[in-house]
């Protein structure tokens, strides 16, 4: 026999069976501790035995060898699987004759890289096939599990993902006989375990570890194994983990680990799927819940405006069947179709818009629905389609109406009442005041029945801005849920009215405490003008009750001493009448007769007050030349011989003519000159003196007396008022009052300055033109 040495892995045996040869690199191929020597002669049994020890299988290798023994006359081939993840292709074959014995030869030959390829290839394309029949993760899980463990090497596979949280990887399944500690726990907690940071590194880890497998049965002895750690990615995210555990880390191709890395990729990838495919189912569900619950007219329209689908809404409402609707024109129940035209022409339908109208749907007892409707493009069953959506407006329609008409109700009352309505969003800066408010009240002609805050600012009276201004702060603080203020504001024609602005917030709108707030305006010009003639009635009712209370005061004292005195005179005369002189009973008469003079002139006083008060005071001017007027009164006090002081005067002759009531103006010059005598020194002076302007008139009165101290300057001129400083000098305190009343109804005024004790000054003014 003639046998090529480069069939080094053969062994031939005889019809016995019985080893006629091993070729020399037989046993170092298997492994086998042996000489191939020492197996000649043997049953060949022997040396399928020590070769078993590193097949994967041995009972399908032992299979195998039977089925090829069973007919040696027949050529088998067959393939094995080695521990160390080699492949061999074995055959048997007829090898001639050996010492007249017909003999035959098993011929072994490593296809390993060729295997490889081919077991990879079909390994992917079993898995693909099987990971897209799957549509739940529980099947994915378990193909996974599956393909993985027939990669040879492979002996333990887990799945760990992450749960709802994030916060741990959780065990969800593991097949195999899983040896490495990280493969037998049922989570791991990302905060705490090195096994996150690899897992979260994105890339494939490998965890070397020694001496785990010298007691594993089936397994190779003594060598070298590993856990491979794979990122599961869905989504460019990290949602879990493959742990897979193999023998013979050394032998283990690059062409396996990309076949793992496939494997996982497409797990990602299946479990994408399968979340989208969910949503979908669960979208999908969601429609027809929506659709068949929905209060709505739902209708679909093919692009002619048939009907395709409808709602159960429809068919109740509308009281057909769905039979009688289908493929129906939609417009057949539709009472006004006018604004449907696009149903004439598909093209016609504006791109990626939505029209809405409103009409009237038609049941089939011919009652009529009002509806607004709204019609937009879409897809039904992969054709182009209208989604029609109806909503029953009838509520809605009879609530505008109410409304309307209580709007109109209400605004003939505001109208009745002059009331207007204004609303601020304090975001915008302006106010929204009610129709024709602004033009009817102020006078303004404003478009929009708008106004800026600033401008109403602006209109506002100087006066009343602060009060209005810490009013509305202290509301935006939230310090009151409404105002109230009372302020003027200033109209087209100039004049200011008075209004009264109520406002309620109504809602809080962002974050920047922006407020809605309504409220009502109210012109109170007429109520203000009320309550300033009441305040006028009320604070001259108090200055009469304080008259009153004066001239009681006054007249307790003042009447008291001249009628004493005028008692006391009488009863002097009617006592001694016989014994008095005509010189002491002329004495008396005259001191009666003054006193008699002085309550006299009292009287005359009170009831010109009173008079004045009443607005029945007899004012008759005639134009009189006022320096001969004047220098005549003031010619009488210097030709009277009793005469006290010494006057200073220097009234000309010169010539102007005024409207006077003589009688007026003289108890005037009497009242002043007359105070100017009584409260300044026997023999001082009294200077008068006359200047005019081109518009007025000036007459002054200068005397160096008591004067009028800082605390009366401004109660001169009041009634029954004299100065804390006049001792027991007799007066009424009615002299000034009725002297400016006087002047003042010849429309002049008086004046008065005074340095106490060193000199006082009147002066009156009358204008040259009455």
């Amino acid at each position: 026999m003639d046998y090529n040495n480069d069939l080094s892995y053969f062994v031939i045996e005889n019809k016995s069976r019985q080893v006629v040869l091993v070729g020399s690199d037989f046993c170092m191929f298997f492994a086998i501790d042996k000489s191939p020597t020492d197996f000649t002669g043997r049953n060949i049994s022997n040396l399928f035995e020590s070769m078993s020890q590193i097949v994967k299988d041995r009972a399908l290798f032992f299979k195998q060898l039977n089925a090829a023994r069973t007919d040696m006359s027949v050529s088998s081939d067959n393939t094995i699987c080695l521990m160390d993840g080699r492949l061999l292709n074995f055959n048997v074959s007829t090898a001639g004759y050996f010492n007249d014995q017909l003999c035959y030869m098993w011929q072994f030959t490593d296809i390993t890289k060729e295997g490889i390829n081919n077991h990879i290839d079909f390994l992917n394309s079993n898995i693909s096939s099987t990971l897209i029949k799957a549509m739940t993760q529980v099947q994915v899980e378990r193909c996974v599990l599956d393909a993985a463990l027939k990669i040879d090497q492979v002996y333990a596979v887990g799945i760990y993902m992450l749960d709802t949280n994030k916060s741990n990887f959780v065990c969800k399944r593991v097949k195999g006989r899983p040896v490495h500690p990280i493969n037998k726990r049922k989570e791991y907690q990302i905060n705490d375990d090195g096994y996150s940071g690899l897992v979260f590194g994105g890339e494939c880890h490998v965890l070397m570890f020694d001496d785990l497998l010298k007691d594993q049965e089936n397994l190779p002895k003594n060598c070298q194994s590993a856990l491979q750690i794979y990122p599961i990615i869905r989504n460019e995210s990290i949602i879990g983990a493959l742990n897979v555990e193999i023998y013979n880390i050394g032998k283990f191709s690059e062409q396996l680990c990309n076949l793992i890395e496939l494997i996982v990729k497409q797990t990602g990838s299946s479990f994408e799927r399968i979340d989208i495919h969910q949503k979908n189912v669960d979208s999908q569900r969601d429609y027809e819940k929506m659709f068949n619950t929905v209060d709505d007219f739902v209708f679909v329209l093919d692009i002619k405006g048939n009907i395709v689908q409808a709602n159960p809404y429809v068919l109740k409402k509308l009281d057909f069947s769905f039979e009688e609707l289908a493929q129906v024109s939609f417009r057949e129940f539709v009472l006004s179709s006018k604004q449907l035209g696009i149903f004439e022409k598909e093209s016609s339908f504006p791109q990626e818009k939505t029209i809405v109208c409103q009409t009237f749907l038609i049941t089939k007892l011919g009652q009529v629905i009002p509806v607004e409707i709204k019609i937009s493009r879409g897809w039904w069953n992969q054709e182009k389609a209208f989604y029609c959506i109806a909503r029953d407006i009838s509520k809605r329609l009879k609530i505008e109406n109410d409304l309307r008409s209580s709007e109109a109700y209400w605004q003939m009352a505001l109208d009745s009442s002059g009331d207007g309505i204004w609303e601020y969003e304090s975001n915008q800066k302006e106010i929204f005041f009610s129709k024709g408010w602004i033009k009817g009240v102020l006078g303004y002609d404003i478009d929009g029945n708008r106004m800026k805050v600033d401008d109403w600012l602006k209109y506002m009276h100087s006066d009343d801005l602060d009060t209005v201004t810490s009013i509305y702060q202290d509301f935006i603080n939230e310090k009151s849920s409404h105002f109230r203020m009372e302020f003027r504001v200033r109209c087209e024609d100039g004049a200011y009215k008075w209004l009264l602005l109520r406002g309620k917030s109504i809602v809080f709108l962002g974050s920047e405490n922006s407020k809605r707030v309504i409220g009502t305006v109210t012109d109170i010009s007429m109520r203000k003008s009320y309550e300033v003639s009441l305040s006028k009635s009320l604070e001259k009712e108090r200055e009469l009750n304080e008259l009153k209370s004066k001239f009681v005061t006054m007249a307790s004292h003042e009447f008291r001493s001249p009628l004493s005195a005028i008692l006391i005179s009488v009863d002097t005369m009617e006592a001694y009448m016989n014994q008095m002189t005509h010189v002491d009973i002329q004495s008396k008469i005259k001191r009666i007769k003054g006193n008699i003079l002085f309550l006299t002139e009292v009287l005359d006083k009170i009831m010109d007050l009173s008079n004045i008060e009443r607005g029945e005071i007899k004012f008759q001017p005639v134009k009189t030349n006022v320096y001969a007027f004047f220098g005549d009164i003031i010619n009488t006090y210097e030709c009277d011989p009793l005469l006290s002081h010494i006057i200073d005067s220097n009234i000309t002759e010169n010539s102007l003519l005024i409207e006077i009531d003589k009688h007026m103006m003289k108890q005037v010059i009497k009242n002043i000159v007359g105070n100017s005598f009584k409260y300044s020194p026997v023999g001082s002076t009294v200077r008068i003196w006359i200047e005019e302007d081109a518009s007025k008139f000036f007459i002054h009165v200068q005397d160096n007396g008591i004067g009028i101290e800082k605390e009366d300057a401004d109660k001169v001129f009041l009634p029954f008022n004299r100065g804390i400083n006049v001792g027991n000098i007799r007066g009424t305190g009615l002299g000034l009052s009725l002297s400016l009343q006087f002047v003042r109804y010849h429309g002049g005024d008086i004046f008065v300055e005074s340095e106490p004790h060193v000199k006082t000054v009147f002066t009156i003014m009358l204008p040259k033109r009455s």
